[in-house]
């Protein structure tokens, strides 16, 4: 799998940084038994945002999930703005790489 210059960024982000997995020889995500339900989610966002082997059909998908703010970052847009201003942000991404 290729990764995008962004990928540590977003492992950081997400809050994966040092947490027990790893790539094995054969391009795999080794050790999502070590991962909380959570944890699994967020690390198979990241790296289906970098996975170029997706159906094109899920194209957007990628897209999106490369441009969405961290969970982080979006649970402070929440926080701070109400989930009417978290929703115009996403919808925005939403508009521009819309489902086809």
């Amino acid at each position: 799998m290729t990764i995008g210059p962004r990928f540590l960024e977003e492992i950081k982000a997400a809050g994966l940084m040092g947490l027990p997995f790893s790539w094995g020889d054969d391009g795999d995500v080794q050790g999502w038994d070590n991962l909380t339900a959570e944890q699994s989610v967020l690390l198979k966002g990241v790296v289906d945002a970098h996975d170029p082997t997706l159906a094109a059909s899920d194209e957007y998908k990628r897209l999106r999930a490369a441009e969405y703010p961290s969970i982080v970052d979006q649970l402070d847009k929440i926080y701070h703005t109400g989930i009417d201003g978290w929703k115009a942000d996403i919808q925005v991404i939403k508009d521009k790489y819309p489902k086809e």
